[in-house]
Formats: structure tokens, C-alpha cells, sequence
């Protein structure tokens, strides 16, 4: 009964593979300036460090380690990392030629 984990785990990430690029394209559409986009990465990056420094403070963990890897899981992410890298490189050498 339910859906499988491996069903819903690909189909978050096929969201998140959607999220990340619309989620730029809105930033960059709501704060136009780089200074201001800028400020903002250094806000979230610095209250992600505070939030890890909190949740680890005492060394306890909720879950306890696993010392079997999902090798197909690996190498998905590391396919879309390979792929969306080329992808990044081939946009930024097209769109380098035509500026």
C-alpha cells in the first residue's frame, strides 16, 4: 500500500530540476541589481550556517548513519550534475558569441 520512496524521491527531484532555473529566472526578475542579489545570497548562506551550527551543537543526530550506498541514486545525481554543467557551459559559450 502507498507509494514507493524511489517514486516519490525521483519525482521530487524531477521538481527540483524544474524549481532551480524558474526559481532564478524569478529572482533575477524581482531584484533586478546584483548588489542586492548578492546581499541576499550572503543573508541565506550565513542563516544556513547559524541553523547548522544550532542543529549540531550537542552531536546527537535523529537518524543514524548508513554504511550501504545507493550506487544508482549516485549515479543519477551525478549524471544531472554532468549534464546541467554541459548544458551551463554550451548557454555561457552561445551566449558569450552572441554578446
Amino acid at each position: 500500500p502507498g507509494t514507493p520512496f524511489t517514486t516519490v524521491a525521483w519525482m521530487y527531484a524531477a521538481c527540483v530540476l524544474i524549481a532551480i532555473p524558474v526559481g532564478r529566472w524569478l529572482l533575477l526578475y524581482l531584484l533586478p541589481e546584483k548588489e542586492l542579489r548578492l546581499e541576499l545570497f550572503f543573508l541565506t548562506n550565513a542563516l544556513v550556517a547559524i541553523l547548522g551550527i544550532v542543529a549540531t551543537v550537542n552531536g546527537r543526530t535523529s537518524v543514524a548513519g548508513v554504511s550501504e550506498v545507493n550506487w544508482g541514486a549516485l549515479a543519477g545525481v551525478g549524471g544531472i550534475t554532468i549534464i546541467g554543467s554541459a548544458i551551463g557551459l554550451v548557454w555561457r559559450r552561445v551566449k558569450k558569441r552572441i554578446n
